[in-house]
């Protein structure tokens, strides 16, 4: 049942929107399905199970959510129909902010096939973002890949999404950058309160690659992934970021690899990294060997940050 959502206009005249909540399966076996149905303002409300598909959000103003959080409701986009867009879930049409995806488990993408200036590549594993800002909150990303181009677990491209609150691991990016999160031509995402972990790019970046891009990466852990090239957990070839308050951690020197101008404040950088307020220390991850990277009760992360971002 559609619910009446009033608002009045400048001149007083009440206008009458509609929204829905669209129930997957009870409304629609697939989330794909009741993704076609919905219109802008819709929640598409996702039980708990696994669903073996790849979504895209067709430009809608919507939010896809499930309703038992990411350890229980899978997407699994594995078994793709269609062998050029593998990536688990797509916002290709210029969504914004108000298209929303939370609380899932995002698992074994392979990416969107897609030219990109170095040639075709997959890109984008469990979330492809082209030309588009959504929101992506609440999930897990994991086990996903691409090949030869940016981005195994996230790819943005032109785009600027708010990622925050995920957990982004296990992802890879093949003769490629970006193991976790890959950035790419004028792309300005918000990267924020996201663990980042155990990633993997064959060239740079494991964590987070941004190419000629303005990131704004903010309250972060990026912890114990692997790049080759420089061993980076995140690189950074930027007309700008801002880069705040952040854990970038691996068990060898040269976490950071940086060019082009940055502001890198506050953080604890293995290896050090000069700038007002950085540290080089052991975080005191509780418990990384088993994938727990909240902090000890004596970290010094605790208190060294700053209250921006």
């Amino acid at each position: 049942m559609r619910t009446a959502l009033i608002f009045f206009s400048l001149l007083g005249v009440p206008t009458f929107l509609f929204s829905d909540t669209i129930h997957v399966p009870g409304d629609h076996p697939t989330i794909q399905e009741a993704i076609d149905a919905a219109v802008n303002g819709d929640t598409v409300l996702v039980a708990a199970g696994t669903y073996v598909e790849n979504i895209d959000f067709l430009g809608k103003a919507i939010t896809v959510k499930s309703s038992d959080g990411p350890e229980s409701t899978i997407i699994d986009g594995g078994n793709p129909p269609n062998p050029d867009f593998k990536s688990v879930v797509t916002f290709n049409d210029g969504e914004g902010l108000d298209s929303v995806l939370e609380g899932f488990t995002l698992a074994n993408g392979v990416g969107a096939y897609i030219e990109i200036p170095i040639g075709w590549a997959y890109c984008g594993g469990g979330v492809y973002c082209g030309g588009s800002s959504p929101t992506i909150t609440g999930n897990r990303i994991v086990n996903n890949s691409g090949y030869g181009g940016v981005g195994g677990g996230i790819h943005c491209n032109n785009s600027s999404p708010t990622i925050k609150n995920n957990t982004i691991a296990f992802n890879g990016q093949f003769i490629g950058q970006g193991g976790g999160i890959g950035c790419w031509y004028d792309s300005s995402p918000l990267i924020m309160n996201n663990v980042i972990i155990m990633n993997e790019a064959y060239c740079t970046g494991g964590g987070i690659d941004c190419f000629l891009s303005s990131p704004t990466i903010t309250n972060n852990t990026v912890a114990l992934n692997y790049s080759p090239f420089t061993g980076s957990d995140v690189s950074l070839t930027c007309y700008y970021s801002v880069i705040t308050n952040n854990i970038i951690w691996n068990d060898s020197n040269g976490a950071l690899f940086v060019e082009g101008p940055q502001g890198i404040q506050y953080c604890n950088v293995s290896g050090g990294y000069p700038g007002v307020g950085n540290i080089d220390a052991d975080p005191l991850f509780v418990n990384p060997a088993n994938g727990d990277f909240h902090l000890m009760f004596n970290s010094p992360c605790r208190g060294s940050g700053n209250n921006v971002g």
